[in-house]
C-alpha cells in the first residue's frame, strides 16, 4: 500500500494480525485511507509486550515497551491506532508504568475510530454483504474495556447483512479460548473452548458467519468454524469488503 514510515499517526500492526492475518491490517489501512487519516508504519515495531507482561518474562515487556516508545519519539509519532484490544490494553495500563511522560501518546481504538468514521460518513460502505451474521464479543473489548457499542453500530451499517445479536451482557459467559497464550500452553483446551464458541453460533437462526474484532480470537475460531459450517471474519475485513476493497 505504499505506508509511510513514521508520522504524527501510526499503525500499530499487532503481533497475530501481521502474521497470521495479514488481510486484518491491510483492511484497516485501506478504512484509514478512505477515511481520510493519515498515517504511518513504525520504523521497526516490535511486539507490545503484553504476552510477556502475562506469562512473567516482565524484564522482556520492559525492553519490548521502551524501544516501541522510543520509536515512536524518534519518528515524531504522538498518536497511536491499535487495530487489537490485546495492544491497546497493553499499552493504556503498562506502558504509563513506565514512562512518566507517556501522556504525549494517544492511545486509539481501532474499532472505534472506523465507527466514527462510518458515522461522519468519511468511509461510504456502498457494497452489499449478504451475509447471516452474529458478532462474538472478545473477552479483553467486552470484559476489560466495556466496548461494545462500536462493533455493532459497524455491523448494523453494512448493506445486505442480516445481524443476529447476542447480547453483551450474556456474552460473558462466553470465550474464544485464545487469550493469556493458552493455546500455546493447553491447545486442547483452546480447540474445546473455540469449538463451544462456534456451537453457540451455529444454533441462531440462520447464521452461516460469526465476526470477531479480536484476531488473536479468530484463530482458534476459524479452526473450529470449519467443522462447523461457520466462516469466521474480522470486523474489518467485512468493512473493508463493504467499503469496496480486496483484502
Amino acid at each position: 500500500l505504499d505506508l509511510p514510515t513514521g508520522g504524527e499517526t501510526v499503525l500499530f500492526a499487532d503481533c497475530e494480525a501481521a502474521f497470521k492475518r495479514p488481510s486484518v491490517p491491510r483492511a484497516v489501512s485501506l478504512l484509514l485511507q478512505a477515511g481520510g487519516i493519515e498515517f504511518g508504519l513504525m520504523n521497526q515495531q516490535w511486539c507490545c509486550g503484553g504476552p510477556m507482561w502475562e506469562t512473567g518474562y516482565v524484564e522482556i515487556a520492559h525492553k519490548m515497551a521502551e524501544h516501541n516508545m522510543i520509536d515512536w519519539r524518534k519518528t515524531g509519532t504522538t498518536r497511536v491506532i491499535c487495530l487489537d484490544p490485546h495492544d491497546y490494553i497493553t499499552m493504556i495500563e503498562h506502558y504509563p508504568t513506565l514512562d512518566e511522560n507517556f501522556d504525549e501518546f494517544e492511545i486509539v481504538l481501532g474499532v472505534d475510530l472506523v465507527a466514527e468514521l462510518i458515522r461522519e460518513g468519511k468511509i461510504e460502505l456502498t457494497t452489499p454483504i449478504e451475509r447471516t451474521v452474529t458478532y462474538h464479543d472478545p473477552c479483553r473489548l467486552n470484559k476489560r474495556l466495556g466496548k461494545w457499542q462500536s462493533p455493532r453500530e459497524i455491523l448494523r451499517a453494512i448493506p445486505g447483512l442480516t445481524f443476529v445479536d447476542v447480547d453483551h451482557v450474556t456474552q460473558w459467559s462466553y470465550c474464544s479460548g485464545a487469550g493469556s497464550n493458552l493455546a500455546t500452553e493447553k491447545p486442547e483446551l483452546t480447540a474445546e473452548i473455540s469449538r463451544r464458541r462456534i456451537e453457540k453460533a451455529a444454533a441462531l437462526d440462520g447464521v452461516d458467519t460469526l465476526v470477531s474484532a479480536c484476531p488473536w480470537s479468530e484463530r482458534p475460531l476459524t479452526e473450529q468454524g470449519k467443522a462447523q459450517g461457520i466462516e469466521v471474519f474480522d470486523i474489518f475485513e467485512l468493512v473493508a469488503e463493504a467499503a469496496g476493497f480486496e483484502v
